[in-house]
């Protein structure tokens, strides 16, 4: 029980024919110098597999990290695809407005235009409605109007691009998900 020598012994073995592991040394022992006992190999082999329990627990926690990981950037990922939507549809929003104040305003300048050129409109009343529509806040210029028009656009040029976004992020998770498998 104390030595354990690899190898089997079909044959006869004396010193003379046999110089393998299992042959009779003249100290008296079946095995060489370097055979090790099963206490000592057994010992060998539990410190082993605690040494394996221990990397398990390891990949586990990385794992788990992992997994921690993968669960943030699909977090990020909606949020960030709610924010650009929600981005998305004020900038919408906005440019719609701007478009029914633009054909308001052309309106409003087309029945101004007509009041005025219209031969039965007295004076007094064309005073009024001057005064009313200058007291109006229109931009006095059309440089006034391509400023306004330009801050609309960089605000729009600052939008990410939410389909390149989530594009990368469902690369990047489905990279993770293969490493985590």
């Amino acid at each position: 029980i104390n030595k354990l020598c690899g190898g089997s012994r079909h044959t006869v073995c004396t010193p003379g024919s046999c110089s393998g592991e299992l042959c009779p040394h003249d100290n008296g022992t079946a095995c060489g110098s370097h055979c090790v006992g099963t206490l000592p190999k057994a010992g060998g082999a539990f410190h082993i597999a605690g040494q394996v329990a221990e990397q398990l627990r390891g990949f586990n926690s990385q794992l788990q990290q992992t997994r921690q990981m993968i669960r943030a950037a699909e977090e990020a990922a909606s949020k960030v695809q709610s924010d650009a939507q929600r981005l998305e549809t004020q900038v919408s929003t906005s440019r719609l407005q701007m478009e029914e104040d633009v054909q308001r305003t052309r309106l409003l300048i087309q029945q101004v235009r007509g009041f005025l050129t219209d031969p039965d409109t007295d004076a007094a009343t064309i005073q009024e409605v001057s005064e009313a529509v200058l007291a109006l806040w229109l931009p006095t210029d059309s440089a006034t109007v391509l400023r306004k028009m330009k801050e609309i656009q960089a605000i729009a040029a600052r939008l990410p691009n939410v389909d390149l976004v989530l594009s990368q992020t469902k690369q990047d998770i489905a990279r993770a998900r293969r490493l985590q498998a």
